[in-house]
């Protein structure tokens, strides 16, 4: 569904009772369109999904519990957006999460508990956004994570990176750091 001019989808496309196997789609590709915004149960009956691509659209947020269907996710790509704000129990239930690019949006600020559930993921990458500083708590859980890309983005201070026992790459490239 990628490379449309897609602005929205009607839900029912994926329910159990319209077509049987679309609710064993394990990748699903909603790129280079115009989404604005996916409902809160827009992917409620896409149980089997691992990989999400809804990078390149026009998302500005999402609503808490937006990602909650998706038990089995482990990749996600939301680069390119508009995305402001994250909801801290955004991912929740998203404890398979492997991969996060949230790069090139407007995120200003990340909540302490935004990746409290994720103690799978690898790699997070919140390169070019707007975040000005990163919380001292805010990898705690992240005891898997390999790599970080957090460079262009205006970060004035790290407080710690307490939790990062597998860290390899930590990107800060182009930012504004003054202390670390």
């Amino acid at each position: 569904l990628s490379h449309n001019e897609l602005d929205s989808i009607d839900s029912s496309l994926f329910k159990k009772e319209s077509v049987s196997y679309l609710n064993r789609i394990v990748d699903l590709d909603l790129s280079c369109n115009r989404f604005g915004n996916f409902s809160s149960f827009f992917f409620n009956d896409l149980p089997s999904l691992e990989k999400l691509n809804a990078s390149f659209n026009l998302l500005a947020a999402f609503k808490n519990g937006s990602f909650s269907a998706l038990t089995r996710l482990k990749k996600l790509v939301m680069s390119r957006n508009r995305v402001i704000y994250l909801d801290r129990l955004l991912f929740e239930k998203n404890v398979f999460l492997e991969y996060i690019n949230l790069s090139s949006n407007l995120i200003e600020k990340l909540d302490t508990d935004l990746f409290a559930t994720l103690g799978n993921l690898l790699v997070l990458d919140l390169s070019r956004n707007k975040i000005s500083t990163l919380g001292q708590f805010l990898f705690r859980n992240s005891g898997k994570l390999k790599s970080l890309y957090i460079h262009s983005n205006p970060i004035l201070h790290i407080q710690n990176l307490a939790g990062l026992n597998s860290i390899e790459n930590i990107y800060l490239s182009s930012s504004m750091l003054g202390t670390f």
